[in-house]
């Protein structure tokens, strides 16, 4: 009971705004499932493997299944880098060609950790790098280049494993013909 006052500052900071366009279809209803293994190899390299399926238009359709290779090395207590591999198969079921499209992503990671009393904070900047397999330029297919930054908040409340925590993502994307946004606030 004595944790109660956290409940209106998580619910405050719970509010999202949404990421769609007004011209974007209304898709109503997805599902995202996950499993991830790791290993640690020792007391600075960590190994992970994770596959990820996902179901979209009130799961009806299929949207996208991916598989992620990632490394961590921990330069500190408070520095850690990684990089990571993708491959997607994504549905597309919009426009003239449709069907299933392969996708590899890879990203490079630089994270920053501290702690403040019973606060933590954590930093990461990302940067991602996508492409579609087996299209051309000619064919429209750019590279998608992405840098991410995400800040998260945690409190550590005594003897409770469910500390709350407060990420928020900034996400600046290029392509290689020129077009680039600075969007996606994800909180």
């Amino acid at each position: 009971m004595r944790y109660l006052f956290l409940l209106p500052i998580i619910l405050i900071h719970s509010t999202t705004w949404p990421q769609t366009k007004p011209t974007d279809t209304n898709r109503d209803f997805g599902s995202w499932s996950s499993a991830q293994i790791s290993c640690k190899f020792n007391k600075r390299w960590t190994f992970s493997l994770e596959e990820q399926y996902r179901l979209k238009d009130n799961l009806t359709a299929f949207d996208r299944l991916l598989t992620q290779l990632e490394t961590e090395y921990n330069l500190s207590k408070q520095f850690e880098f990684g990089l990571g591999l993708r491959h997607l198969w994504l549905n597309d079921n919009l426009g003239n060609q449709q069907g299933l499209e392969h996708h590899f992503r890879f990203h490079l990671d630089a994270s920053h950790k501290t702690k403040v009393n019973r606060f933590s904070f954590r930093n990461r900047l990302r940067y991602q790098q996508q492409n579609q397999l087996g299209k051309s330029r000619l064919e429209g297919d750019y590279t998608n280049r992405n840098y991410r930054w995400k800040s998260a908040i945690i409190y550590n409340i005594r003897n409770w494993k469910l500390d709350p925590e407060k990420p928020s993502t900034l996400n600046y994307a290029k392509t290689t013909d020129k077009r680039a946004s600075l969007g996606k606030l994800r909180t």
